[in-house]
This record gives C-alpha cells, sequence and structure tokens, in this order.
C-alpha cells in the first residue's frame, strides 16, 4: 500500500547516527556540468528558508532513520538504530552498464519499504548532489553503510547515470559521468508536512492530503492568523472567522473537520513535533473543528490536553483556537 499515512504511527526523534551502503576503490572520474535548482515541491507559494540547525532534521520508525530537509520538502534514507533492521542503503556494486546500474537502483527504490513508508524513489543527480553539500555545510554526514563510502548515484535529466562525490571524495558534491564504479543508492521521497511562508505568514502544508493549514507569522506585528472561540462566540462566529480570513495572500480558508483536525494533531504529538503548530497561548489545550455533517461544532484537544486528539462536543463557555484549513493543489517531485 502506497503513502502510508502516519496518524496510525509512532514516531520519534532520534540522534543522528552515523552507522556503518556503498562499495569503496580508488579511482578516477570524469567531471561534467550542472546547475543546482531547487527541485522541491511546486506551488504558488515559497518554501521557507531555514537555519542549518533547523533545515535538516533526523526521525525514527521502526528503528529506520529518515533525514527531513525543510527547505526542499524531501525524506532521505539515512540507516538504522538496530544492525539487524533494513538500513535502506543499496551498495552499486562497479561493473555493471550504466543502463543495468540505472535499472537497479530504480527499482530498488521503487520496492523499498522502510520507516512504514513505500513512495520512495530515485532522486536526481541535482537533489542528492544539493543534498549532500547542504549536509556537509551544515556540518553534517548523511549516514553510510560503508562510512568511507566515495560517491552515491542520481538520475541527470537527459536520463543517463550520474554519480556524486561525498564528503569522502574532494571536491564534494561534484557530479561525475557513470564510469563502472562502486557507489551508493540513497533513496527519497516527498515529506508529508512542509512549512511555507509568503508576506512573513506561514503556512503548514499536509502533502498527503492536498491541504494547508494557517500556522503563524515570522514577524510579531503581522498576524498570526490563530482565531478563538471564546465563552460568547457562537458556531456561525467560528465558521465566519474562517470565511473572512485573508492570510498568506489567500482567501479560501474554512474551519476544518474535526478529525482532519485530530489527524494533525496526532500527526505532530506523535512525531514529537508539537513546537511546530503554533497557537495562540503555549497552553492552548482545544481547537475548533465541526462534525461530519459540518453542522455541529466540536473541539480537539491538543498536547496541552491529557487526552491528546480527543474530539468533544463544544459548549458554550470552553475556549478554544480556530486554526483555518484551505485545499491546494500539489505537484510532487
Amino acid at each position: 500500500m502506497k503513502a502510508t499515512k502516519l496518524q496510525t504511527l509512532g514516531l520519534s526523534l532520534a540522534v543522528l547516527t552515523i552507522i556503518s551502503g556503498c562499495g569503496s576503490n580508488s579511482d578516477t572520474t570524469t567531471p561534467v556540468t550542472t546547475m543546482t535548482t531547487n527541485t522541491g515541491m511546486t506551488t504558488t507559494t515559497s518554501l521557507v528558508t531555514t537555519s542549518a540547525t533547523s533545515r535538516f532534521i533526523p526521525m525514527t520508525m521502526m528503528q529506520q532513520i529518515v533525514m527531513q530537509d525543510m527547505q526542499e520538502g524531501l525524506e532521505w534514507v539515512n540507516g538504522s538504530t538496530d544492525a539487524s533492521v533494513s538500513s535502506g542503503c543499496h551498495p552499486m556494486v562497479g561493473g555493471k552498464t550504466q543502463s543495468d546500474a540505472q535499472n537497479e537502483a530504480t527499482q530498488f527504490c521503487a520496492d523499498l519499504v522502510f520507516a512504514t513508508h513505500t513512495d520512495w524513489r530515485f532522486p536526481t543527480d541535482v537533489e542528492i548532489q544539493k543534498y549532500t553539500t547542504d549536509m556537509n555545510s551544515s556540518g553534517l554526514v548523511p549516514f553510510y553503510a560503508n562510512p568511507a563510502c566515495p560517491r552515491v548515484v542520481g538520475n541527470n535529466m537527459d536520463t543517463t547515470l550520474k554519480t556524486i562525490n561525498t564528503h569522502n571524495t574532494p571536491p564534494i558534491g561534484q557530479i561525475n559521468n557513470w564510469a563502472n564504479l562502486n557507489a551508493g543508492v540513497r533513496c527519497v521521497r516527498a515529506m508529508q508536512f512542509v512549512p511555507m511562508t509568503m508576506m512573513n505568514q506561514t503556512v503548514l502544508v499536509d502533502r498527503d492530503n492536498g491541504i494547508e493549514w494557517v500556522n503563524g507569522s515570522t514577524n510579531s506585528s503581522i498576524s498570526n492568523g490563530i482565531g478563538s472561540i471564546t465563552s460568547q462566540s457562537s458556531e456561525t462566529e467560528a465558521k465566519a472567522y474562517c470565511e473572512n480570513l485573508t492570510f498568506a495572500t489567500h482567501t479560501d480558508w474554512t474551519l476544518p473537520n474535526s478529525k482532519t483536525a485530530q489527524t494533525l494533531i496526532n500527526m505532530m504529538n506523535m512525531t514529537g513535533m508539537n513546537s511546530s503548530l503554533v497557537y495562540s497561548t503555549t497552553t492552548t489545550m482545544r481547537v475548533a473543528g465541526l462534525n461530519d455533517n459540518n453542522t455541529t461544532l466540536e473541539t480537539v484537544n491538543t498536547h496541552n490536553s491529557s487526552s491528546v486528539g480527543m474530539i468533544n462536543t463544544w459548549t458554550t463557555g470552553v475556549e478554544a483556537d480556530i486554526r483555518c484549513v484551505r485545499k491546494v493543489t500539489l505537484t510532487l517531485p
């Protein structure tokens, strides 16, 4: 089954560990010229620029580590915490024709089940070049089954196979023509949740479900988009808040279904990413949502409550945040 939904899983932050796939041999390669471009998701908004310390986030599931690139919106296979569990790294042994090597790498990623995900793909040479060089610039080293791994592979836009120098082979990130060399295959997939910003206002994009959430601002003088239900509010007012909201240039916001809001809250809680959600206060206990018929107002408990994700019928006097949502059309890499 493709695109397993994370709300059914227990994900936790992990410390990046370099664990001892690719073969190593000393040889020469022929460099080719390439242009580094952003190959992330195509939308009408721009990806948030994050610092080196917050851009790359290692996470584990079922003892398998993925590295999330918050700037590019990509998630990379990055080894395992247990030697008895597959590291997700595939050693490409030299001596193959370019066609055979390309087919092997493509098929490996297509068949890979890693950290419960099944939608892995073989990256382009530019994608893995950028990942390798930017990780190095951030003072990080990706997982390699062989810590001395000299190169990884990627597909060029002209459909030819290329190798990319790792931190073990200067110059780091150099793209070379295929030359029957040992190299590692590192698979990639699109992240489910990606923060994006426009006009200093931030949204959290849920790629799996094709929606985006209001999620605060990068400037304290600009509205963070988070509304609230007070003791004097009504269901009509809660709906009207989102319908009248202009945020990140968009005007088609709606009050979410309670189960949709529950999915977001459970996901952030299970992945240890509660701090990624902006609330009206740091102690907010509930967010508002509508029942399945979109007729009755409900509340969903946040991580500040003892029963995270529980849906409750709203009663007058209960306060809650209003986090609006809108549908988006995404083009995944």
